[in-house]
């Protein structure tokens, strides 16, 4: 699990995220199986922001068979925020509003 969906939709590079010395390591993962999916299966993975801290960000997934409502896995991954010396920092405020917007709450 990713959080390079939300970037590219929310319109950040993940590469100049990169480039401004943020990291977004993995803190904690949990994910639910509901049906079962077959090797050769075309899946569709949808990734929405649960909650954004300056330094902390919760995505949410949901993994269904393409073309199909059947939910086949659900899950969460807590990301947090830190430099390159895996110390906690905050996200960028060129970050927040963009992540903010995708969101739909007011950066105000």
């Amino acid at each position: 699990m990713s959080p390079g969906p939300d970037l590219m939709t929310s319109s950040i590079d993940a590469l100049a995220f990169h480039e401004e010395r943020r990291i977004l390591p993995v803190a904690e993962v949990k994910c639910r199986f509901k049906s079962p999916a077959k090797y050769d299966d075309m899946i569709v993975v949808r990734t929405r922001m649960l909650n954004l801290r300056r330094s902390l960000i919760h995505f949410g997934y949901e993994i269904r068979r393409d073309g199909e409502d059947t939910l086949l896995a659900e899950g969460e991954s807590v990301h947090i925020v830190v430099g390159p010396d895996m110390q906690r920092c905050s996200l960028p405020e060129k970050y927040m509003a963009p992540f903010t917007k995708a969101m739909g709450i007011s950066s105000q």
